[in-house]
């Protein structure tokens, strides 16, 4: 059985706006602490403390918040914001320090940022009262004019971090206080660096506001050990105001971000590689065969002893793999490149015609060889000509595949990662998790995987290969329950749009594992695109027909028992096109009944709420008076879920809408049906009659529909299909700049005529 965790996976060390650094196999944490505590281990969930990573006179009397660490050409420089005045810059020759200043005052307010695209351009984020900030960096210590990227919580806004993919660029952003259990991650997506960006319109992907870890945020993201999967890092706030540890899966599809939680039950854990060098605790080792050269390890990098090296797998990989690569060339203790060095005696073999250069004469060269047999392909690093070369070959021939030029600021001195992904006769390659070669076609052969150098000493460090990629591991994702999926996120054998939604016709299956909490009655939501056409699909779970679906309804819900553990979903079409948007495995709660038998007031700010967050599918009465302030709205709340307050969890004026659900309320002459993700979104309004003596309101929420009667009408005065719906949540009342009176409020699972 594969091992298992459960956030918080860390408690007790205040793990404040936590960074995860990976180098050379092993991941480096950073928090906000006084001393900047670091902490090292390899596989995100078993952390070991390094000790502090400044002297205690680098920032007297001061905190230094949400430090940040990029490696770069050897050194390892740290963004911090001493206490919120501004940023400092730091350096060190190790992860785990000593760093110390090497730039004054920066400014930037707070929890600054720094990512490094495909070209090798820096870019630098941080907070500000408008929202994130972002500009270009002439170097590691220098900054161009600021820019606002878009992404903004409309309240303060802070943690920025930004991955990219596929031409997407993906930031993860965090609001508003942290002290506040409403303290939330929302995600945004842009196909520039710097402004553009949209949020991901599910509202936030990470927030938790009752039951188990709240104030979820601050977050950085890594990749896993398995060197396919992504991960979240965040914290989350206890009662005395520390915070803990949390790892969640998180994936893109174009512009699509997904966090595969937040959980709070056993998940699997992070996976390892298929092998390693060095290989951590449950991964197998490598084994290496040297046909040329020997090494030795100093400082968990090994440099060979002599100007040549090949050296391969013993063990065969593939034909879809990814594999990574730690290089420098030359090591520290090598000579200077001995470029006019004699050709040297002819061969054959295609190592050494790759290496050749075009007028014959020999260069000092290193790289990466992927032995497929009698056909090899080489990762060629040209010092001479400053570029990645691929050349593929057979004894009596070699190709030249491809050149990319490297950054102007490329060291070879210093170790570099390199990582190799080779899928359905397509090659990729990353360079320090840049994208340096984006599509090169290769055979659907198995490889072994090495090193070689030719006329230089080289330094090899971590070294590790999966059988697998990330686009495959797409398909073999587990969704836990209570997480909303966008349709993609399954073994797709049909098309998908930017957004995650997929098309189904007849024969077409898209399937899902789940993973439940407990033993239980559960219901799976499916959200789809209304089709024009007629269209319909079958639902299984566990090979057991569930339902039938629609195509042309937007929420359908199909209920189920199911025990603890993973479970195997299909949805198959029968007929027609129809279009998935999202998924989700629910807890299916108790009947919705409720009856309040007190008179319930709120007011000028607040929510009151009653009922199950499992409830779904209800009819809400209530009779109430309303005295509308300026501005103000006041009525019922649906399907609420992850309600809190603003500032330090104690504001209702600016948590008035904090929570998921909807609002059906009367404002100074409007009627309005609303759909709050911690925003408020007007749907649907009507005029409406102001009535001094109340109203008598009667709603039903069924599927993604929301009908509205008043005083006893037989016909809706609103009716709204949410193409967007929130499918779950309890009852309450609402009141914003307004006071309300409910003299009765009835929850029933009976259904309008």
């Amino acid at each position: 059985m594969n091992r298992l965790y459960q956030n918080p996976i860390a408690r007790h060390g205040d793990y404040a706006d936590p960074f995860v650094l990976r180098y050379n196999g092993t991941y480096y944490l950073y928090a906000t602490n006084p001393d900047l505590r670091v902490f090292t281990s390899q596989n995100l969930l078993d952390w070991k403390e390094a000790g502090p990573a400044i002297d205690p006179d680098t920032f007297p009397g001061l905190v230094p918040f949400a430090p940040e660490v990029v490696y770069w050409n050897g050194w390892f420089y740290m963004y911090t914001s001493p206490s919120g005045f501004g940023h400092y810059i730091l350096r060190s020759d190790s992860p785990t320090g000593p760093f110390e200043k090497i730039s004054g005052n920066e400014g930037h307010d707070i929890d600054g940022s720094v990512f490094i695209d495909d070209d090798g351009t820096w870019y630098f984020y941080w907070a500000g009262d408008e929202g994130i900030w972002g500009c270009r960096m002439d170097s590691p210590t220098k900054f161009q004019e600021p820019v606002l990227t878009g992404a903004y919580l409309h309240g303060w806004t802070e943690g920025p971090m930004i991955q990219k993919r596929d031409g997407f660029y993906y930031m993860t952003y965090t609001g508003n206080h942290y002290l506040s259990k409403g303290y939330r991650i929302h995600a945004a997506s842009s196909r520039h660096p710097l402004t553009g960006y949209k949020d991901e319109p599910g509202g936030p992907i990470a927030v938790h506001t009752q039951d188990g870890p709240v104030g979820l945020g601050h977050s950085s993201t890594v990749l896993g050990p398995d060197l396919v999967s992504y991960y979240m890092v965040y914290h989350n706030l206890n009662g005395d105001a520390s915070r803990d540890l949390n790892i969640d899966r998180m994936m893109w599809y174009q512009a699509n971000t997904q966090l595969m939680g937040p959980t709070r039950t056993p998940q699997e854990a992070p996976g390892l590689p298929d092998a390693s060098d060095p290989a951590p605790e449950g991964s197998a080792a490598l084994s290496w065969e040297f046909e040329r050269g020997k090494w030795e390890e100093k400082n968990g990098v090994r440099y060979t002893l002599q100007n040549e090296l090949c050296v391969k797998t013993v063990e065969n990989f593939g034909p879809s793999y990814t594999a990574e690569f730690h290089l420098s060339i030359p090591c520290p203790d090598a000579g200077p490149d001995d470029s006019s060095r004699s050709e040297r005696e002819a061969n054959i073999s295609c190592m050494k015609k790759a290496v050749n250069s075009e007028n014959g004469q020999n260069q000092s060269v290193a790289g990466i060889v992927l032995d497929a047999g009698e056909k090899k392909y080489y990762l060629v690093f040209r010092i001479n000509r400053h570029a990645l070369q691929i050349w593929s070959g057979l004894p009596e021939q070699t190709v030249l595949l491809g050149e990319s030029q490297l950054p102007e600021a490329y060291d070879f001195n210093s170790l570099h990662n390199i990582r190799v992904q080779s899928d359905k006769g397509r090659m990729k390659i990353w360079i320090d998790n840049r994208l340096q070669i984006a599509d090169v076609a290769v055979q659907k052969e198995k490889v072994r995987p090495g090193y070689f150098a030719a006329g230089t000493r080289v330094g090899c460090g971590y070294t590790a290969v999966t059988n697998n990629t990330y686009d495959n591991e797409i398909s073999n994702t587990v969704i836990p329950a209570g997480c909303s999926c966008a349709a993609v996120y399954g073994a797709v054998n049909t098309s998908a749009d930017e957004n995650g939604a997929v098309q189904i016709g007849r024969g077409d299956m898209m399937k899902y594992r789940f993973r439940t909490e407990g033993e239980g009655n559960y219901r799976l939501n499916v959200i789809c695109r209304p089709s024009e056409s007629s269209s319909g699909f079958l639902v299984t779970a566990d090979k057991e027909p569930i339902g039938t679906g629609s195509g042309e309804e937007i929420l359908q819900s199909f209920p189920v028992a199911l025990s603890a553990g993973l479970h195997r979903f299909t949805i198959t079409g029968q007929a027609g096109t129809a279009e998935l948007a999202r998924i989700e495995l629910v807890r299916q709660g108790a009947a919705a009944e409720y009856e309040s038998d007190t008179v319930v007031e709120v007011g000028p700010y607040g929510k009151a709420l009653c009922g199950d967050t499992q409830w779904h599918d209800y009819t809400a009465e209530a009779e109430f008076t309303a005295d509308i302030g300026e501005e103000g709205s006041a009525g019922i709340m649906l399907r609420v879920t992850e309600p809190a307050e603003g500032g330090e969890g104690e504001d209702p004026v600016l948590g008035i809408d904090f929570f998921l659900g909807y609002t059906v309320s009367v404002s100074d002459g409007w009627l309005r049906i609303a759909r709050h993700r911690y925003d408020r979104e007007i749907l649907a309004e009507c005029p409406l009659e102001v009535k001094n003596d109340g109203y008598t309101l009667s709603v039903t929420v069924t599927g993604a529909y929301i009908d509205v009667y008043m005083n006893q009408e037989l016909t809706p005065r609103l009716r709204v299909c949410d193409k967007q719906p929130l499918t779950h949540g309890c009852a309450g009342v609402w009141a914003k700049n307004s006071k309300i009176k409910v003299t009765g409020l009835r929850i029933s699972e009976r259904r309008r005529v």
